[in-house]
């Protein structure tokens, strides 16, 4: 997958487009997390497009909210590398704290308080049904993994293309799919 960056990535990489498979693979050694998983959640969160804005501030791929974003780092939210690089570590956070992924998942969407106080998945409809879509692709995109004989997840994610957004010099949008 190649996703056209601008800003911070594009002077660190010394290119105008990196790799945002190779971003997702190497957060994910880095924080010992499934990719399949960061995948996943991308998707859901964000539907790969690195420049959206939640209703309740949340921005990015992995749609930080700006306390949380601070918290875990990143300066720019809409930098594809450490946009993700943020939700992988609070997500490792969230996981160290609550020792069960689906605690996890709910706490990146509801915020871990409210697990907390709940001590449960919190009975929120957004909540809840986040974390069915979450799982839904992810088992989905470990089902695919495994039906191919690839012994890297780059080679696995192949037929898993979602469609990439960016806008050119001239302002206009273009959609594709890689």
């Amino acid at each position: 997958m190649r996703t056209v960056i601008r800003g911070k990535d594009a002077r660190a990489s010394g290119t105008a487009v990196v790799s945002l498979r190779q971003i997702i693979e190497d957060e994910s050694r880095r924080n010992n997390l499934d990719p399949l998983l960061l995948y996943a959640m991308i998707e859901v969160e964000s539907g790969y497009d690195p420049y959206t804005i939640s209703p309740k501030g949340a921005r990015g791929l992995m749609q930080l909210i700006p306390s949380t974003a601070k918290r875990f780092g990143v300066n720019d939210s809409f930098s594809l590398s450490e946009n993700v690089r943020g939700g992988a570590r609070y997500l490792r956070y969230l996981l160290d704290l609550f020792q069960d992924e689906r605690l996890a998942l709910a706490a990146y969407n509801a915020g871990e308080e409210a697990v907390v106080r709940c001590r449960d998945i919190p009975p929120y409809p957004e909540t809840r049904n986040y974390l069915r879509l979450v799982q839904s692709k992810y088992e989905a995109a470990k089902r695919m993994w495994r039906r191919t004989e690839s012994t890297s997840v780059g080679e696995a994610m192949e037929d898993y293309r979602p469609v990439e957004r960016f806008v050119d010099p001239e302002g206009r949008l273009h959609l594709r799919t890689p």
